[in-house]
């Protein structure tokens, strides 16, 4: 039944930017609403989708109960505990405190409300107002946790000033790391030091309900206990858990990102498939791993401050932005640089990286086999053709025909027997062999990448690499089916002849889609190739074409001029109807509907006529006009009731006029 309920609007905000305003004051405070899903109530017909069966012992019968709050499985729980508080904060009793309810709406992340402020005396009396605009909405909260800025130059007299308003020991929140540790939105945070941290953990051990049943290694266990073999899976796990939302660690996150890249790419000597995960990685990269393992345990003990205001500052901030790159990778930072009375501050703000590649060219060379290097010259040495022919499958028969009169002729040298022309047929008789076409094929594309050199950006992003047996460059498909024995597709420039054979003959097979070249190869920018085959398809063109559209003309003055109800009709008929006789009610009878529809307010008259005789319409105008008056111009088909009635009415009309 929670798959009918729908999961509502994101209004949650984002945890970046609720981050970044934690840090803006110098004096901050965190929150916690306590059980904050399970304080909104839920409506009367919302609790039929919450029922459930019950019994306390097996003796008794089962009852059927409701939830009557909302529970964190619940798919929209998120958005209805979200809309709750804002709806709580927005009451009339609480317009005047415009700080609290924006504290209310954009500072905080589900249940955590993070603020702060450059002033302590007014943090605290938003803190007072936060604390009445939840108790309004049935919402109770833990005990805050204040910043505490002892031992700061400066902050003594602030301290002492205020030490009756803010709790004399920090409250740590239940989520707690350890004593005196605790975390904002994912990120580590020492109230007392005034200080956050990455919280960064290595941990092989195996997952219980998605947490972790072993301690985490420290900084000297790192080596020897990481798994031998190291696996893929086992490296991005660990690389993936670290979790930066500011950027504060960007460095030692892409040093992982680039080694998980340079794992999966090593695994080019065979085809990337599910059990590649399971592989074990090289004493190289297993080195390189277990050195960054290392690492990630030392990050915890790097401390950033958490406010980026400074105490005793003068005059305005100035952002100060560097940016780098290399072949690898490329990012930026931020930084705000103050003036204080004991000099000058930096303190970081952010920063981002990408994964980056060199734009250099450089062509890897591949071995070729013995069949290979002789399929190629028939292109090299212009013994074939590629632009006179108009379709890949024909191209790859000639390439498969020679294969086997080469294959024939080498068995029959090696023989010394003598050679007719019937040999060449074999026993697959006039049709070449499955495995035939695939060998032509990959001499084909093995020709077509030796013309082109491609760039590495290409060469990394799709993680190509070389097949031992053919020296062909490959990359993985973007799906995968385990019934295939092949999950690799040849890569192909666009600028090639195979490549437009390529692309016509997945588009001559339905003139809709082209998704079946893909299954094929895998063509560089292929998109360009396939919007030129499609516009020089005349088939499609056709298809395509614009059809001419019927102009409407302009609507008559009737239409639109102002003028009283029924003053210029449009009548017709409809029907028959069956019904029964007034008098002999086992007769049954046809009637036609008459409709008059008035042309200025499409208000619209209806009536019944027993016939369609011209006297059975003029009954009916007769009744028309007796209620709404005689028209001024009346409009029809040329039906010979109305063609008939026209006389009448046209005398009719002379006379009243």
């Amino acid at each position: 039944m929670n798959d009918l309920l729908l999961k509502g609007p994101d209004v949650l905000n984002s945890i970046r930017a609720v981050l970044l305003r934690f840090r803006k004051g110098v004096f901050g405070v965190l929150g916690d609403i306590r059980k904050m899903y399970n304080s909104v109530w839920l409506e009367e017909r919302e609790m039929h989708l919450h029922r459930f069966l019950w019994r306390d012992t097996p003796e008794e019968e089962i009852e059927e109960y409701t939830i009557t709050r909302v529970n964190i499985g619940d798919r929209p729980a998120g958005c209805i505990a979200q809309l709750a508080m804002r709806e709580t904060a927005g009451l009339a009793a609480f317009a005047h405190m415009k700080e609290e309810r924006r504290v209310l709406e954009e500072d905080s992340y589900v249940d955590d409300i993070l603020t702060s402020e450059n002033d302590q005396k007014s943090l605290v009396e938003i803190v007072k107002g936060i604390e009445e605009i939840p108790e309004a909405g049935g919402f109770s909260l833990k005990e805050w946790v204040w910043s505490d800025q002892s031992g700061r130059s400066g902050s003594e007299k602030t301290n002492k000033e205020f030490s009756s308003l803010i709790p004399g020991k920090n409250v740590v929140l239940p989520n707690q790391l350890g004593e005196g540790d605790d975390k904002a939105l994912g990120v580590g945070y020492l109230a007392e030091e005034y200080r956050m941290y990455i919280m960064t953990s290595v941990n092989f051990s195996k997952r219980k309900k998605k947490v972790r049943i072993g301690q985490d290694l420290l900084e000297e266990e790192v080596r020897l206990r990481t798994p031998n073999p190291l696996t893929r899976r086992y490296l991005l796990s660990q690389v993936a858990g670290l979790y930066d939302p500011l950027g504060l660690v960007t460095p030692a996150k892409q040093k992982g990102t680039i080694l998980v890249r340079k794992a999966f790419q090593e695994a080019g000597s065979g085809c990337l498939t599910r059990h590649s995960w399971d592989t074990a990685l090289s004493e190289g990269i297993r080195g390189e791993a277990i050195d960054l393992f290392e690492e990630y345990v030392q990050l915890q003990k790097v401390k950033f401050q958490r406010s980026l205001t400074p105490p005793n500052w003068k005059g305005k901030s100035w952002a100060v932005t560097f940016s780098d790159g290399s072949d690898k990778t490329y990012g930026a930072v931020l930084s705000l640089r103050w003036n204080t009375s004991q000099g000058v501050d930096v303190r970081l703000v952010e920063s981002k990286a990408q994964m980056g590649k060199i734009t250099e060219e450089k062509q890897i060379s591949v071995p070729e086999p013995f069949w290979m290097k002789m399929l190629s010259r028939l292109i090299t040495e212009g013994l074939v053709d590629v632009k006179k022919f108009s379709s890949l499958s024909r191209l790859a028969g000639v390439f498969g025909w020679v294969w086997r009169s080469v294959r024939k002729w080498l068995e029959i040298r090696h023989t010394n027997s003598a050679f007719e022309k019937g040999d060449i047929v074999g026993i697959s008789g006039f049709v070449l062999a499955v495995k035939e076409r695939e060998d032509a094929l990959t001499a084909i594309f093995l020709e077509a990448q030796k013309s082109t050199m491609f760039p590495e950006t290409t060469l990394c992003r799709l993680v190509v690499f070389k097949e031992e047996n053919t020296g062909l460059l490959v990359c993985k498909e973007r799906y995968e089916t385990f019934e295939k024995e092949r999950l690799t597709i040849p890569l192909l420039p666009m600028e090639t002849r195979v490549s437009l054979l390529l692309a016509n003959e997945a588009h001559d097979a339905n003139h809709e889609e082209i998704a079946g070249m893909r299954k094929v190869a895998w063509v560089v920018k292929g998109r360009r190739l396939v919007k030129r085959v499609v516009e020089s398809c005349v088939i499609c063109r056709k298809a395509r074409a614009k059809k001419s559209r019927q102009i409407m003309s302009d609507l008559p003055p009737e239409r639109i001029g102002p003028v009283a109800p029924f003053e210029f009709i449009t009548v017709d008929l409809f029907g028959p109807y069956e019904v029964k006789d007034e008098v002999r009610k086992r007769v049954r009878l046809k009637v036609w509907g008459v409709v008059y529809c008035c042309m200025a307010s499409r208000a619209v008259h209806t009536d019944v006529v027993s016939d369609q005789s011209t006297e059975g319409f003029l009954l009916s105008y007769k009744r028309f006009t007796a209620l709404r008056g005689h028209p001024k111009k009346v409009w029809s088909d040329l039906g010979l009731n109305f063609v008939g009635a026209q006389s009448a009415l046209k005398d009719l009309y002379e006379f009243l006029e």
